[in-house]
Order: structure tokens, then C-alpha cells, then sequence
């Protein structure tokens, strides 16, 4: 979510805050449509709130700023707590020319290159050969944005990029023709890294662009090689077969599958396999079965630094 919708919704919410506070609540409630705080007008204001004590001015101040303050970065969070600070003494609030409109209403030099800059990322996990979608991060992975520029009318190279990672700007990556970001990602499976790109041009901001690179988990699928009867989750063999299976790794943080360390199980105790140069493939003899049973077989995959297990269970039938 870029400043200016983050603003906009603080502004949305800031009317009911404060008349909650003035009331002694500790709760944020909001039930009036935004049209009772904006305008048409070009001299756009909130609608009159009660006056304030210079303690509850303090209290508004530090519930926003801790509530809020950490949403934006510190240039826009100056502004918008100035901002703040003027409505609660009474004073002009939001018109064409003051600093949070202008945060909001975006340029017509950040218009015009909207559609022609891009953000685009890349990672170094491993996928198996054949695989046609994209390489996924997981925790520790090196991942690469890099800004593409699709229009002559400017020059990649003479630029100005600045890159920020979590709300976080990254100095040391920032500068002149810098159109690439590297990073390494910290966060777990199921999080999101936010890049963020702040494009200048002559000192004057052509671009604000973001980025939401999802973070996942390492994952393993089980191939039977030889033609047993199998379903989806069930592996089913008969007396006397060999069960053949091949683990096949993705998104590990790693060049080579031997790199990988494959642990088998089979009802809890080390799987004693045919023997085979590939660790990630598993061969079974099955001996006469008499009864119908399941069984379970388990793999543990790990690098140096992921680990996975699954747990898959096998019929046995006579």
C-alpha cells in the first residue's frame, strides 16, 4: 500500500479517533461515509471537532504516532503528524496546496510515467529441469528487483533510485543508474517482503513504485517411478513388487541436488533401500503380504539452510 492511499485511509479514520478521545474511549469507531469529511471544494476540510486540553492533545498525538507512525516513512510521517497537529489547534487543514494533498494528488510528471516503469524480481532456489513457472524465495533466499524503464523519453543511467525494503531505505543501494536490488530474504513462509522504488529524476520524483515478494516454504514431491497403482495421497503395491520413488526438491536454497541430504523412514525406523547412487530416489523390496496393511513412510529433505518433512502412507495389498 503506497503513502498516498495510506494517508487517505489515516484521514478517513482520523474525524471518529479523535472525537473518541475527547470522549474518554480508548476505541477507534467509524460509521459517517467519507463524503462527510471531504468536499468538492477546492478549500477541502474536515468538519468542526470539539476543542481539546493540552493532555488530550498529547494522548491524540501519541496513540497516532505509535498507531500510525510506523506505516509511513519518516519524510511523509513528519508531514502527516504536522498536519495532525494543525487540525487538533484548529487551523487550515487540506487544500490544493498544503503538503498531505499533495502527498495524495500525484503529480502530472509521476502520471505520465506511471505506465512505463516496472518492477520485476527473480530469485536462485532450486526447481527441477523441465519446470516452466517461476522460482520461489523461502527464508535465506537471494532475491533480485531490478526497475525496468520503457520509454525512451528517459535515461536508465542518469536516474536517481531510491530502494526501500519493509519500509526501511537502503541507503548503501541507493544512487545514480542503481536500477537493480539485491537482498537476501529474513522473513518466514507466508510473509511478504515489500520493495519499495522511489525513481528521481533531476531532483524532482517521476516514480513511486511497490513490490510484494511472497516468501514460501521448501516443498517435495513424491514420483513413483515404477507402475504401481497409485492415487492422489496413496501409494499402493502388492507382494513381492519393488516400490520405486524419487523425491523431487523445489524452491531450496541450492545449486545442485547434491547439496541435499535425503533421510527415509519407513515405520518409524531408517528405510533399508535397494541400493542407489541417487539418494533422492527410494527402492523397496516387497515381501509376501498376507493380510491387507498400511504402512507409513516418511522423508526428511534438508540443506544448509531448509528443512522439510512429508509423510505419505503406502497400502499393502496380498
Amino acid at each position: 500500500m503506497n503513502n498516498k492511499i495510506k494517508i487517505i485511509l489515516i484521514c478517513i479514520f482520523l474525524g471518529g479517533l479523535l472525537i473518541n478521545f475527547a470522549k474518554g474511549q480508548t476505541t477507534i469507531s467509524y460509521s459517517t461515509s467519507t463524503s462527510t469529511y471531504f468536499t468538492s471544494s477546492t478549500s477541502t476540510e474536515f468538519t468542526s471537532l470539539p476543542s481539546y486540553s493540552e493532555e488530550q492533545k498529547k494522548k491524540i498525538l501519541d496513540y497516532i504516532e505509535e498507531k500510525y507512525g510506523q506505516m509511513l516513512d519518516p519524510k511523509t510521517r513528519e508531514i502527516f503528524m504536522n498536519y495532525i497537529k494543525q487540525k487538533l489547534e484548529g487551523k487550515t487543514l487540506m487544500t490544493p496546496q498544503s503538503p498531505v494533498f499533495k502527498l495524495i494528488a500525484p503529480s502530472e510528471e509521476k502520471k505520465e510515467y506511471e505506465n512505463d516503469i516496472t518492477l520485476t524480481w527473480s530469485t536462485n532456489t532450486y526447481v527441477p529441469s523441465g519446470y516452466s513457472g517461476k522460482p520461489l524465495p523461502v527464508r535465506g533466499s537471494k532475491i533480485e528487483v531490478v526497475a525496468n524503464i520503457e520509454t525512451k523519453k528517459l535515461n536508465p543511467k542518469t536516474l536517481y533510485y531510491q530502494w526501500s525494503l519493509d519500509n526501511q531505505i537502503n541507503k548503501r543501494k541507493c544512487g545514480i543508474g542503481k536500477s537493480t536490488f539485491k537482498f537476501t530474504a529474513t522473513l518466514n513462509d507466508g510473509e511478504k517482503h515489500m520493495v519499495k522504488l522511489v525513481i528521481k529524476k533531476e531532483e524532482q520524483e517521476i516514480a513511486e513504485k511497490y513490490l510484494f515478494i511472497p516468501i514460501v516454504c521448501p516443498q517435495i514431491v513424491l514420483k513413483t517411478i515404477n507402475p504401481v497403482k497409485k492415487s492422489i495421497g496413496k501409494i499402493t503395491v502388492g507382494s513381492y513388487e519393488k516400490l520405486k520413488l524419487a523425491a523431487i526438491p523445489y524452491f531450496f536454497n541450492t545449486k545442485s541436488l547434491s547439496e541435499l541430504d535425503y533421510k527415509w523412514t519407513f515405520e518409524g525406523r531408517p528405510a533399508k533401500k535397494i541400493t542407489t547412487k541417487n539418494p533422492n530416489i527410494l527402492i523397496l523390496q516387497v515381501p509376501k503380504i498376507s493380510t491387507s496393511e498400511i504402512k507409513t513412510l516418511s522423508l526428511e529433505v534438508k540443506s544448509k539452510s531448509n528443512k522439510i518433512k512429508i509423510i505419505r502412507p503406502v497400502f499393502f495389498q496380498p
